[in-house]
């Protein structure tokens, strides 16, 4: 498959997923794994791979990693498609980003394509707690886009983005539950001091923009003035987008994203005092 398209992966210690993510993704001449000074045989893994390059900088925050990769690394070819360590591209997902790549009218339309994820928790799709479709910017032209925020990051550029109909496979349980529950303890941190030291904004008519992206980051600009939002979190996801659907999977998983909510909107008390 004449893809035209890099990879770009971030990775700490990822040792137990990162084999998965670079075979589903083998189809590129050029993956590029940005690592944060893994501790285990993350780089041994990625380097066993003849098309991989392993670049190695300290981590800060997630929009100046992923910004250091795509402005600071020569990538082979002008399309870049970004991965985690936890997410896997299916065959007919890689098929239809080669199929855009190469089509020279979109290229200058755009300099990036909106992707689906599909997440999944214990055997299963989790189609209604995750308020899917959610759309995120993954194949870019590395020079031409950034991102900002330092968790949850979100992408900036010029134009209006394409979309394609593939997904990506998301799975992010792949190093247990405890591994979970402690990467985002450190996410609310973060999020928690974003919330503390800035004011979130946001215009009434973004919440119905056309633009996905912005949609969604309006209304977690919205859920942040709400008095415990935690509470209108789980409840919007169980009636509204009727998350008892994914059955007790999504049950659990409900409750794991509402223990998130409610965890970021304590520090944010204990900061105010």
């Amino acid at each position: 498959m004449n893809a035209n398209i890099s990879v770009f992966i971030i990775t700490y210690n990822e040792e137990r997923t990162i084999t998965d993510c670079i075979r589903s993704v083998s189809w590129s001449n050029d993956i590029v794994v940005l690592d944060s000074n893994s501790t285990d045989t993350t780089k041994k893994t990625v380097l066993s791979f003849p098309q991989t390059r392993f670049v190695q900088r300290a981590f800060d925050d997630f929009s100046s990693q992923r910004n250091y990769g795509l402005h600071k690394i020569t990538f082979k070819n002008p399309w870049v498609f970004i991965i985690d360590a936890d997410e896997r591209c299916p065959e007919e997902l890689a098929q239809e980003m080669a199929h855009a790549a190469n089509d020279k009218t979109k290229g200058k339309k755009s300099p990036a394509y909106l992707i689906r994820k599909k997440e999944f928790f214990q055997g299963r799709m989790m189609k209604h707690n995750t308020c899917y479709p959610v759309w995120y910017e993954r194949l870019v032209k590395p020079k031409e886009v950034r991102f900002e925020r330092e968790v949850h990051e979100h992408l900036v550029f010029k134009g209006k983005p394409g979309r394609l109909k593939g997904h990506i496979h998301h799975y992010p349980f792949t190093k247990g539950l405890s591994q979970w529950i402690s990467k985002h303890n450190n996410y609310s941190d973060r999020e928690a001091l974003l919330e503390y030291s800035s004011t979130p904004r946001f215009r009434i008519r973004e919440l119905m923009s056309k633009n996905a992206p912005k949609r969604r980051n309006a209304m977690k600009a919205f859920s942040r003035k709400l008095p415990c939002r935690w509470v209108f979190y789980f409840f919007y996801n169980l009636f509204f987008r009727l998350a008892f659907l994914d059955g007790i999977p999504g049950i659990h998983f409900l409750f794991l994203k509402t223990w998130y909510e409610f965890i970021i909107s304590q520090k944010v008390a204990e900061l105010r005092g």
